[in-house]
């Protein structure tokens, strides 16, 4: 089958599996690997090779970008040290247990391959996870957790896959190992901001959405191939240009190219994840064709016993550093080192007035109380207790989120690019791609059928109502500046009174469904009676001067509107996904009053 026809028919299955994996409630990367090997064991379906260059190149980085462009930089920033315990020392921790535990079962293989093996399956992939949290309504802060994890625990990976893979040519040395690992790291993270950056004031000086759009689709690849050309870290730099371009968005972009690329890039989400794990099940005949000879029931053991040690690496390290953590914590002198800094923070991240989203026991008097606050951080909670009357720190670990964020540690395509990609000098190398498929389906499909569950059993869950207390707040604090910004306008543009009463009359309608205060309501009643008198004092003569002005006053409210918001946003007072939400209805309404 001609490669065009092959991409598109596997296009089609992906299109057609994807809906019913949702209308069944089954995590969509599960079902395409499912499928894929099933195609892979039919004699009529051809061998689809994998190259390995062609997933690091081709699809990491759009993939990478784009999750790191949705990404909240507040939240990463809130999780940060979780989120290199587990980005960086658990990857390490499951380099070093898998590589010992290889080279136990299979003595003939050498430490270089098996350090090698041990990087090849210790990043997990966050899309199968965040697949499932986001069906069941898993609390964000799980999932914000998950997704920074993801951004960075492939480039800790691919780091020590390299290593390893040197060492099996040339001598090792830990020292110059040691030296070059943070500098490939920061290096790659002062490329992504540099390419971040100039591709920020490139768009800011565009007017083009298709050209924006084009710019948008180059930027993962120039940060990722400018880093790994001098060196760098690829994934790193990516990742950073990802987060600079999704935070400044609301200053570069306008809303048609903004609208437009929302439509692109959740178009390019859903062909490349879906094409990379029908991918993964494909491989399945391209890798049992290197196994000629060998017991691949021995082997599949082999791939049982990684695959159970590497789960159990993760999960003692989420609950042995926390409770470290929490016991430590109980004495004064290491009081400090509880708070929000271990995976007990996220409990945090979306229950403080600061954060992404209100407490669970958020009311009108605690919108109130956030509506007031010149400073939302003076409003953190950071490292406080839960429960009136104790100290920071005190609380136990939130166990519940604590075992999900265990058990959510699925490997993916990251593992199987890495594994294909073993020189072929490598001792043993068809073994340890099986091996490595083995743990990729293992996790995969049998964490990914088995978390659901796992969830709805723990009952971890968000309230909705907060969600919708937050939003419900935001649009009222929109509204209140649009309203606030006619009362200017209307004096600015005394011969418009008509469209700036209107405009009065449509927001005040809004707000009387935000429950606005009984005052405010009365106020701008009655301000609209009076404004009304004089509806027709003046008219233009020149029409076409007219709609220009009226396009003026109405872009004056909306901008006005879009800067409340985002004040909130920069102020922690709204999250990132209540930010882009409302912003979406700003962008659409702003291409109304153009059109």
């Amino acid at each position: 089958m001609p490669g065009l026809e092959l991409v598109l028919v596997l296009l089609l299955i992906v299109t057609a599996l994807i809906p019913l994996a949702g209308r069944f409630r089954v995590p969509y990367p599960v079902v395409l690997v499912l499928a894929g090997l099933v195609l892979a064991l039919l004699p009529i379906f051809p061998d689809v090779p994998v190259e390995p260059d062609l997933v690091l190149l081709l699809f990491l980085p759009p993939l990478l970008y784009s999750a790191a462009y949705s990404t909240s930089v507040r939240d990463l920033r809130r999780l940060l040290r979780p989120i290199i315990l587990l980005a960086v020392v658990l990857v390490l921790l499951t380099t070093v247990v898998s590589a010992a535990l290889l080279h136990t079962l299979l003595p003939g293989l050498g430490w270089p391959a098996s350090f090698a093996f041990g990087a090849i399956i210790s990043p997990p992939d966050a899309v199968a996870a965040v697949a499932v949290f986001r069906q069941l309504g898993v609390p964000r802060r799980i999932v914000a957790l998950l997704e920074g994890e993801s951004l960075f625990n492939d480039a800790t990976a691919l780091v020590t896959y390299r290593a390893a893979v040197g060492a099996m040519a040339v001598s090792f040395s830990l020292g110059q190992t040691a030296i070059s690992f943070p500098v490939v790291g920061l290096g790659g993270v002062l490329i992504g901001l540099l390419v971040g950056v100039i591709v920020g004031w490139l768009r800011r000086l565009l007017n083009d959405p298709p050209v924006e759009i084009a710019l948008s689709l180059l930027t993962p690849f120039g940060a990722y191939l400018l880093a790994e050309y001098l060196g760098l870290s690829g994934v790193l730099a990516t990742v950073t240009a990802g987060l600079y371009i999704g935070w400044r968005d609301p200053y570069i972009s306008r809303s048609a190219a903004r609208l437009s690329g929302r439509a692109v890039w959740n178009m390019i989400d859903f062909v490349m994840n879906g094409l990379v794990f029908i991918l993964i099940g494909l491989q399945l005949s391209v890798i049992l064709r290197g196994l000629a000879g060998r017991s691949i029931l021995s082997l599949i053991g082999i791939g049982l016993v990684l695959s159970i040690a590497a789960i159990g690496v993760r999960m003692a390290w989420v609950f042995l550093e926390e409770y470290v953590r929490w016991w430590l914590g109980k004495w004064r002198p290491f009081r400090r080192i509880r708070g929000t800094g271990g995976l007990d923070g996220i409990r945090h991240i979306g229950t403080e007035p600061d954060s992404a989203l209100p407490a669970p026991s958020a009311t009108p008097t605690t919108l109130a109380i956030m509506e007031g606050s010149e400073d939302a951080e003076d409003l953190s909670t950071s490292g406080a207790s839960d429960t009136p009357g104790k100290e920071p720190g005190l609380d136990a670990p939130p166990w519940r989120e604590m075992l999900v964020v265990g058990w959510a540690g699925m490997r993916g395509v990251v593992s199987l690019a890495t594994a294909l990609a073993l020189p072929e000098q490598t001792p043993d190398r068809d073994l340890l791609i099986f091996v490595a498929f083995t743990v990729i389906l293992v996790t995969l499909v049998g964490q990914g059928l088995t978390l659901p569950l796992l969830i709805r059993v723990l009952g971890v869950g968000v309230d909705e109502t907060v969600v919708a207390q937050q939003g419900q707040f935001a649009r009222r604090r929109a509204v209140e500046a649009a309203l606030s910004r006619l009362e200017e306008l209307s004096g600015e543009w005394p011969a418009h009174l008509p469209l700036i009463d209107a405009l009065r009359a449509q927001y005040g309608h809004r707000a009387s469904h935000l429950e606005p205060e009984p005052a405010n309501r009365a106020k701008r009643d009655s301000g609209g009676d009076e404004s009304q008198e004089g509806a027709t004092a003046e008219e233009r003569e020149d029409p076409e001067q007219e709609m220009l002005e009226h396009h003026l006053i109405r872009r004056a409210v909306i901008d006005a509107e879009r800067s409340t918001v985002l004040d909130l946003r920069e102020r922690g007072m709204v999250s990132d996904e209540i930010w882009r939400e409302i912003e979406r209805e700003l962008d659409l309404e702003e291409l109304r009053m153009d059109a």
